[in-house]
């Protein structure tokens, strides 16, 4: 070799190599949607329930819950019901009046921080469950 070529070795080629275009980043990796991705399900809203009866009859006094329980099961499957109401999402109330043979049931449904969605005065615990359940669901398809 001669000498000018061991000079160009020794200067130029360092050079070069320093100028030389970097390797170009990777892509960041694609950040996860905050909601659900199309195609997941949502997990279903829980819903506490709670009752009170009262009435002038020795059967008056009994805990409904039980009897909203059986039917949010059968006409409301799209909730899971729970007895934590500190996990529910929605709590439904229900006070029973019976008065001789005359009964009156009022229903409220509240969201989680309590605000009342609506109260539903008259009908049977059947149809005031039918109905609490339409609001809940609507109310958590909105959010």
């Amino acid at each position: 070799m001669t000498r000018l070529s061991l000079l160009f070795l020794l200067f130029a080629v360092p050079a070069l190599a320093q100028t030389a275009p970097a390797p170009a980043p990777e892509p960041a990796p694609a950040q996860q949607p905050a909601q659900n991705a199309p195609g997941e399900t949502r997990q279903p809203p829980r819903v506490f329930l709670q009752s009170a009866s009262h009435g002038n009859n020795w059967n008056a006094r009994r805990d409904q819950s039980m009897e909203m329980s059986k039917d949010f099961s059968k006409s409301c499957p799209d909730v899971r019901l729970t007895i934590n109401q500190q996990n529910a999402d929605y709590t439904v109330l229900l006070n029973h009046i019976e008065a001789g043979f005359s009964r009156d049931n009022q229903i409220q449904v509240a969201d989680k921080n309590g605000d009342i969605l609506k109260t539903k005065e008259g009908g049977s615990i059947k149809g005031g469950v039918k109905s609490a359940c339409n609001l809940i669901l609507a109310d958590w398809n909105k959010q």
